[in-house]
Order: C-alpha cells, then structure tokens, then sequence
C-alpha cells in the first residue's frame, strides 16, 4: 500500500482511531504502518484534504505587527469609553470620556463628555491640542470623528486621522488605546473601592496621575517621565531603534510565495459555532507580499468584508494540483435562464477559466462572487429575506430613482476601476 493510500484509509476509516485528528496523530499512526513516512507527506495530505482544510484548527494568539513611534506627540490614539447605564446615573450629566493615549510615551488623558456629538469633540480636541499638538490620531470608526466639524478642524491644525483594523476580528479597534483603557477601568474601580465614591468624574485628574505616574512594562519607564525627561526620550529611542534594527535582520522567510494558492480565515459571525467552517472554500491567489515584521499578504480576489492584508495564520496554503472548479470563485454571473421547473439558474464566469459554469441559486449561495452584478444580488438577498413585504428587486429600484446607488453596484464600480 503507498503512502496515499495509507493515510487515506487512516482518515477516513474508524476502525483505525485516528479518523479526522490532527497531523500529530495521523503521523504517529502512520508511522506504526511505514516507518519511512515523512512528516511532509503528512502535512501535504492534511492540507490538500477539503474536509481538514475547511475546518483546520482556529489560531487566535500569534505575532503581529506592533505601532512604532519615535518621538512623543508624534501620533496619539483615541476612544470614547462609554459609560454603563449604572455609571451614567451616578456621574450624571456626564456619559462618556474622552480618552488620549501618546503612542510613545503611553501618556494619558481623559476629559468627561456630555455627548458626543462632533460639537463636543471638537471642544475637547481643542482643550488637549492647547497641552500638546500630535502629527497624526489613530482611532476606531466612531462616526464623530470622522465627521464634516472635525475633519476641517483637524486639516486646520495640519493634524491626520487614520483608522485600523484588528485581527483577526477586524473590528475597526486600537490595540493600543484598548489596551490603556483596560488599565484605566481596573484603576477607576479599584480607586472608587478603596475611597469609597460612586461619582469618579470629579476624580479623574488622581486617576490620570496614577496611571501616568506608574512604571509601564513595555518602555520601562513612567509615561509622565517618557513625555518630559529628555534622557529618558534619548534612551527609550536608542532601544527602539535596536529592536527595529534586531527584527529587519532576523525577518522570517515565510513558506508563502507570490502565485501559491490559499484559503482565507473567513470572519465568524457573533454566536458562531465551532463546527462552523474556519478557512473560505474559494481559493485565491498570494498577490503581495510586505515584508514587515511579522510578513503579511494580499490576495486576489479580494474578500468584499476583508480588503486587507492577511497574516500567515489566517491563510490556509492548497497545492494547485488539488483545486477543483468547485473552489475556483465566481468572476461575475454572465446569464440567467429559467428551467421547464421554473427553477433558474445562472450561467457563471470563473475567475482565469475560460469554459463557464451554469449553477442554480442553491450552489451559487455558497461560491465567492467576485463582481455580483445587481440582479443576483437581489435574487440571493430576496431567497434569504423572503418574510420582507417588499422584494429586493423593488427596494433597488426605489433606490435608484433616489440616486443612490446598492451595495453590489459600488462592488461593480470598484471592480471595474481596479
């Protein structure tokens, strides 16, 4: 029996104990049968099995890349913590705080907010550039931020906003000042305990001192200290300049390469369970690789909801020789025509294959669209949301004598300029 064979019916058949397990078992077992099985061919088996690829083991904890910056009130990020309803009533009228963290120096602010609507940011803002003005805030997509008021305020102030997305989640998060505010609430309700207060707004210039008075783990020093003392600036740049120096040379060669063949983490829903699928069943192409410190990668066709850059453990490699049309992703629907049944069905255009593909609504459900034209847009909508009173077909409709345009059409358009 070769070695395909072997590891086939270890797999797949109960009797051995090992069907469906990970690569360390597999191997083992196969080992007990031909001692001359490498580690390789197990790895290359595993990987090109559809039902392991699909729901290969999900990777939360790995290296990624860090923020660096190189001087204080170079870049600062941003956050509204809001408040619990219980905290609201007690710290009334105030429901939300400001909070500002220096991306170097890890120094924090925090102003009380009313609201926060762009009126109120704007005063804020206006209040924390008068202690230090910053090149560039980093912050999430809270809709204030981003709006007309503050926009003009900032480009006044030759100040840029950026936004950035956390993996693998891809939420629009900062780790940074998330990972601030954790510390932040874990004082406020430790200073609250040992003081016995339920109202801390009028407390937060003692919680910022704590805070900023504290040795941080990461740089060493406190942030107040990292912010004013010259020394402490000079020295802090000097080792962050080795370790950037330290990972350029030490920059892992990843086992990816531009043209290899991979399935994408696909992002799991809110109450998703573990036997939903991990890794997407289209295939797709490495068309990019930056070299930073960890290496990520773009691909194509680009996921609609994950225009981004991927790290290696959300990608999931496939030898070229295992991929089926059944993984190939779906160019755009080319044509539609009705059965004798009444069912319909679509004739499909696969992204670098010429024959195309005729496949019902059912099937075409479940492939990567790369350009989803209007229309089965609205039949894949209209089979999902069939309790609506009103067909997708008529609310596209009503959308375009409004001017505005559907989601599949912006889909179309940044296709077609791409």
């Amino acid at each position: 029996m070769n070695e395909i064979a072997l590891l086939t019916n270890l797999y797949t058949k109960p009797k051995f104990g090992v069907a469906f397990s990970s690569y360390d078992k597999l191997y083992r077992k196969a080992k007990e049968y031909n001692s001359d099985i490498k580690k390789e061919t197990v790895k290359k088996f595993l990987r090109n099995r559809l039902s392991h690829s699909l729901f290969a083991k999900k990777i939360y904890k790995f290296k990624k890349r860090k923020i660096y910056c190189m001087n204080p009130a170079s870049q600062v990020s941003v956050d509204l913590w809001e408040l619990s309803n219980d905290d609201k009533r007690k710290n009334y009228p105030y429901k939300y705080l400001f909070c500002q963290i220096d991306n170097f120096s890890r120094l924090v602010q925090i102003f009380k907010l009313k609201s926060k609507t762009p009126e109120e940011i704007k005063k804020i803002l206006k209040l924390s550039f008068s202690i230090f003005k910053p090149r560039s805030i980093l912050c999430d997509r809270e809709g204030s931020f981003f709006s007309t008021l503050i926009s003009n305020f900032l480009k006044e102030n030759n100040v840029k906003i950026y936004t950035q997305k956390s993996a693998p989640t891809l939420k629009w998060k900062n780790g940074m000042i998330e990972r601030g505010l954790r510390t932040l609430k874990l004082i406020t309700k430790q200073y609250c305990e040992e003081y016995g207060i339920t109202r801390f707004v009028d407390h937060l210039k003692n919680i910022m001192s704590i805070y900023n008075l504290r040795v941080n783990r990461s740089t060493g020093y406190s942030p107040k200290e990292l912010h004013f003392s010259k020394d402490a600036i000079a020295d802090y740049q000097t080792k962050l300049s080795n370790e950037l120096n330290q990972s350029a040379a030490k920059m892992e060669k990843g086992d990816l390469q531009l043209g290899d063949y991979v399935r994408f983490k696909v992002l799991a829903r809110q109450f998703a369970k573990e036997t939903e699928k991990t890794f997407s069943r289209s295939v797709h192409i490495i068309t990019q690789i930056k070299k930073t410190d960890p290496l990520v990668y773009r691909i194509f066709p680009t996921p609609p909801d994950q225009d981004r850059f991927f790290y290696r453990n959300e990608l999931f490699k496939i030898d070229k020789d295992f991929i089926t049309r059944r993984d190939i992703p779906v160019e755009k629907v080319v044509a539609s025509k009705k059965l004798p049944n009444g069912e319909k069905i679509y004739e499909c255009a696969l992204v670098g294959e010429k024959k195309r593909e005729w496949l019902t609504l059912q099937s075409l459900k479940t492939r990567f669209i790369l350009f989803p034209d209007a229309d089965i847009s609205t039949d894949l909508l209209q089979k999902t949301h069939n309790r609506s009173m009103i067909t997708r077909k008529q609310q596209r409709e009503n959308y375009l004598k409004d001017g505005v345009t559907t989601r599949s059409q912006t889909i179309v358009q940044k296709g077609v300029k791409n």
